[in-house]
């Protein structure tokens, strides 16, 4: 079986753009409920209570960026909410003539687990959205009642 969930997308913007955004503008695509918790630490949320600590392990601009999870707190439908934990999303970004492809691979979301299904199909709408947002300026982010949209400092 699989161990990791790996997936791309193919957009026609420059490298560096790709990279700002997926380091610093999560609110614009995953989910506008985000908490800065240090220079390299943060948590995304979503409206059901599902949470996930992500720290900042390894960036090298503006190729690869790599996060560790070091807490989950997944609800579905399952009661394992923690399968996410020591799990690493890393991305890739390589620069073609005219395009930059963005490879994203989530190491430990393996196919065994409970929530890979959901997982997965989440990961393709988020990467979508990624997408979409460096297209038009307008992604489709899990949203919040507020609309204070936070702003992450870590590094570069």
């Amino acid at each position: 079986m699989n161990q990791s969930f790996h997936t791309k997308i193919h957009i026609s913007i420059p490298i560096e753009k790709a990279f700002h955004a997926i380091r610093k503008k999560i609110y614009e695509w995953w989910t506008e409920d985000l908490e800065q918790i240090d220079e390299r630490t943060f948590r995304v949320k979503f409206s059901n209570g599902s949470f996930w600590t992500i720290k900042e392990v390894n960036f090298q601009p503006p190729e690869q960026i790599t996060w560790k999870v070091t807490e989950s707190h997944h609800i579905f439908s399952s009661d394992k909410t923690d399968e996410w934990n020591n799990t690493a999303i890393k991305w890739l970004l390589i620069e073609n003539s005219n395009s930059t492809t963005i490879q994203l691979s989530h190491i430990g979301l393996a196919e065994e687990l409970d929530c890979y299904h959901i997982c997965s199909k989440g990961w393709q709408f988020f990467l979508n959205s990624l997408k979409q947002y460096l297209e038009t300026g307008i992604g489709k982010p899990h949203q919040i009642r507020s609309k204070t949209k936070p702003s992450l400092n870590h590094g570069v």
